[in-house]
């Protein structure tokens, strides 16, 4: 467990916070979504609130930002994928944190929140989901154990990373997902006692890495063999 530690960042001269927001329940009928800064919902939009419904849990359902306009409606600053996933699901209301802000405060809020969030990485998203005990992110740690290799959540520089270290976690699900788990084992391991390749961090990039994968575990497919010699 990690204390809230702000480091060596110096408190801003200047620190104008605006009106202390609330925090209360509020009605689906009672959010609106105001177009002249909102996104559209496109299909890949009502695809991905489709996948929250599907999964829907209060535990992984953070508070919608919202301000308060004309007619006792609320227009929804962030939120609205998880708010209409929530509908979806029927509820009739959701945990908002509301803040009094003009309509030009809205857009620059909708832009804040959206513009200055730290992207999270494959890595992090993985980790969690190990952490979580998810099947599929088990058994790629599984699978990559048991051929003698690592899963890395966090990038490394050239002169530290290592073989058997496998850095592009997103084409090696895809790998995991296409071969078979004693074949795709067999591959790592008969890498990591390749000559020049389990000695040679280099060749262990994805760009190189999984193309070779692929053709081995692709041939031992086709051979209907599961342990490469």
């Amino acid at each position: 467990m990690r204390p809230i530690d702000t480091g060596k960042h110096a408190r801003p001269e200047i620190i104008d916070p605006g009106p202390a927001p609330m925090l209360q329940w509020l009605k689906i009928a009672q959010l609106v979504i105001d177009d002249s800064y909102q996104r559209p919902l496109a299909k890949q939009n009502r695809k991905a609130i489709a996948a929250i419904a599907a999964q829907f849990r209060w535990s992984r359902f953070s508070p919608v930002f919202a301000a308060p306009i004309e007619g006792g409606l609320f227009a929804v600053i962030d939120g609205q994928h998880r708010t209409h996933a929530a509908a979806l699901c029927g509820f009739s209301e959701v945990p908002c944190q509301i803040v009094q802000m003009s309509l030009q405060e809205q857009a620059e809020s909708f832009s804040a929140v959206n513009g200055l969030v730290t992207k999270v990485t494959t890595g992090q998203l993985f980790k969690a989901a190990l952490a979580a005990g998810e099947e599929r992110a088990v058994r790629m740690d599984a699978i990559a154990r048991a051929g003698g290799c690592r899963l890395m959540t966090v990038n490394a520089s050239a002169e530290t990373k290592k073989p058997g270290e496998i850095f592009a976690l997103k084409a090696y699900g895809q790998c995991v997902d296409q071969f078979k788990e004693n074949r795709l084992i067999a591959t790592l391991q008969a890498l990591m006692a390749a000559e020049g390749y389990c000695d040679t961090p280099e060749i262990w990039a994805g760009q190189i890495l999984f193309p070779i994968i692929w053709a081995l575990a692709r041939i031992h497919r086709d051979m209907g063999v599961d342990v490469i010699v």
